[in-house]
Parts: C-alpha cells; structure tokens; sequence
C-alpha cells in the first residue's frame, strides 16, 4: 500500500502475534510513519538547515524573508525553479526535501562630510555601494580655522586622514 508522505511499517491486528495461520476472517489495519521533510538555506555566506521541516500535515507556510547586515534581499532562487521567487509558500501535501538560496544586493550610501562650524566650505557627498571597493578620502591640506589646522576625518570614533583609503564606511 502507499500514503502520500507517509513510510508504511506494515499490517497490525492487535489479537494477532507471532505465527499461526488465519482461518477465520480478520481486519488488519495498516501501520504509517509520518515522513519528515527538511528545508535548506543557503544564506550566501552560511547555510542553514530549517530542523524542525514539514511533512504533508503541516499547513501552506511562506519561508520568512531573510536578513543580512548592509544587503536587501532580492529573491530566491532554487528548488528547479524557472525564475527567481520573492516570496515561497510551501503548500500542505509537499512532499520533498527543499534548498533555497537568498539573494542579495548591496545597500548604497551616501557618505557626507562637515566641517563642524566651518560652513563656508562645501565638500561634494560621495555615494558608494557596500562592498564595491574603496573609496579616497577628500583631501583638504588647505582648509584653514583661525588657531587650528586640519588634521583629517573622523567617523563612528575612528581618525581617517585626508586621502585615506576605505571601505564600507556604514556607521558601525
């Protein structure tokens, strides 16, 4: 006998045990194991493997949108699909393991920069990507405070020098 996502264990009577040879009629009732179902994430970067599954009993759920620190997700992608999928619902009576892939696009920003209460000098923002490489510090040797020289850029607590090098500049 078959059950859709179920494992059968075999036939059970219960004044039925071990052998002997059936000369009356009798009723066996078929003995099912609920089979489990896992969900693997691939988060670019790490993977995760949902261990708690489904199996055909459990209602339609859609998988959560994921998160990742400086990115937006975009879509998954996986499970022989044609087209990238924003959001997946598993349907009661699936039956199959799943893999997804979440992915992702990285966040722009705009760095801008003060000059405290120098207002008369303007300083063009620069807009970057996470992760798109480094960007170059303005230089300004020839900004000028009466009784003070400029010394360089300071963000989130940390000194950059003007002309500094960096990456990921996101306010962490």
């Amino acid at each position: 006998p078959t059950k859709t996502g179920y494992t059968f264990n075999g036939w059970w009577d219960q004044l039925l045990s071990g052998s002997y040879t059936i000369t009356d009629n009798i009723s066996l009732t078929g003995q099912w194991t609920l089979n489990e179902y896992t969900i693997t994430f691939d988060l670019a970067g790490w993977t995760w493997v949902d261990n708690t599954g489904y199996n055909v009993e459990t209602p339609d759920f859609t998988l959560p949108t994921p998160t990742k620190e400086w990115y937006t997700f975009t879509w998954w992608t996986g499970d022989n699909w044609s087209t990238p999928q924003t959001s997946v619902t598993i349907a009661q009576w699936s039956t199959w393991d799943r893999n997804y892939t979440a992915n992702w696009e990285a966040n722009s920003y705009t760095i801008t920069f003060s000059g405290g209460d120098m207002s008369e000098w303007s300083i063009s923002p620069i807009s970057t990507t996470y992760d798109s490489g480094s960007i170059t510090l303005p230089w300004w040797d020839s900004l000028s405070k009466t009784g003070y020289t400029f010394s360089g850029w300071t963000y989130s607590g940390v000194s950059y020098a003007s002309g500094d090098s960096v990456n990921n500049l996101t306010g962490e």
